[in-house]
């Protein structure tokens, strides 16, 4: 609640519950101006955010397929090395 707004309106012989909803409306506009000021920039985060997902499990992908390779190499080589001997 803005105390400053509902004293000041107090002061000057406004009823409890007409001081309450003045407070309480300007704090609604308030939220909803700020809520359009950063729109955009909202979007802007859960687009980006959207893109970092997928370039993570882009790169999770090609990690295992990189770790996979790596051991089925490893396999190949030990299993060429136990068959020469």
């Amino acid at each position: 609640m803005q105390v400053d707004l509902y004293q000041t309106l107090k002061s000057i012989n406004v009823a409890d519950d007409q001081a309450k909803l003045v407070v309480a409306s300007l704090e609604d506009h308030i939220d909803d101006v700020v809520r359009d000021a950063t729109k955009p920039l909202q979007e802007k985060l859960d687009g980006l955010h959207r893109s970092l997902e997928t370039h993570m499990k882009t790169q999770t992908w090609v990690i295992s397929v990189i770790g996979f390779t790596i051991f089925a190499l490893t396999a190949i080589g030990t299993f060429v090395t136990i068959l020469r001997h």
